[in-house]
């Protein structure tokens, strides 16, 4: 596939002015850092393009995009041209022969699952609102949004040659790696860029439904799918998804010990 841009950063006007005598806005200053990050994983300088609510970029300019960014905040939410972007790109993706990941969100600020545009709500979320000196978190989160967008462009970029052959036998393992306490995101969010360095897909890709039936359905299939599964045990004991008296980490624990068991008592072996 062909990319005119690798990467489209769809953004409410407000989210970008400058406040006092800074030179730059939230968003200039996000799409900087990103291509950074890029720039380094990638090998060469990506083409990184924003576009602001009022920019009009119609359906058959959106073909040759590579994936799509939305900075989420109350500003976005509120804008019906956001939202129309959202839209067009999907109507793109319909049409789209492959199955990389190409919409991601960034948090500029806090937003519960009911304010998102639907479109978005089961994708996994950036949050780049806070930045920690301490932790680094924010940075972290930067370098987990890069690797992703990195590893969708690769994708894309394989369909024009034949190394996506080799890249399917590099990536064919997966790994879950169980949702944890608050306690615990950074730890977690490390052990998965690692393991995404080391060309596993980790699991899951989107974010855990807050219902109890429909959660263990969807963890169900994907420990089905991984040849292991990690999970991180700390003091936050997590969120209680409806219909349970169990949060989803220990949900998450009793599934893949079943799983565990099921592999053990059948005399399969997982390599």
């Amino acid at each position: 596939m062909q990319l005119d841009v690798d990467v489209l950063i769809v953004f409410a006007d407000h989210d970008n002015e400058t406040p006092g005598k800074k030179t730059s806005g939230w968003v200039s200053d996000f799409k900087r850092f990103l291509e950074l990050m890029l720039i380094q994983v990638l090998g060469e300088k990506p083409k990184v393009l924003l576009k602001s609510e009022f920019d009009t970029i119609t359906a058959p300019g959106m073909d040759n995009v590579g994936v799509l960014v939305t900075i989420l905040s109350k500003d976005f939410i509120q804008s019906g041209r956001c939202l129309d972007t959202i839209e067009t790109f999907y109507k793109v993706l319909e049409k789209a022969p492959h199955k990389a990941s190409r919409v991601f969100k960034v948090f500029k600020a806090p937003l519960n699952t009911q304010e998102q545009p639907p479109r978005l709500r089961e994708l996994i979320g950036y949050e780049m609102y806070q930045l920690d000196t301490e932790t680094g978190e924010y940075w972290m989160k930067m370098v987990d949004l890069a690797y992703d967008i990195y590893d969708s462009l690769l994708q894309l970029r394989d369909l024009n040659n034949k190394s996506s052959e080799v890249r399917n036998i590099y990536k064919r393992k997966s790994i879950y790696l169980a949702e944890t306490g608050h306690d615990l995101s950074v730890q977690r969010n490390i052990i998965k860029r690692e393991l995404t360095r080391h060309g596993y897909v980790v699991l899951p890709q989107q974010t855990l439904p807050s219902s109890l039936n429909e959660l263990e359905k969807i963890v169900r299939k994907e420990l089905e799918e991984c040849s292991l599964s990690i999970h991180l045990v700390g003091s936050a004991y997590g969120e209680i998804p409806t219909g349970s008296d169990r949060s989803v980490v220990d949900i998450q624990n009793r599934l893949a010990a079943e799983r565990s068991l099921k592999v053990k008592e059948s005399g399969q072996c997982q390599r």
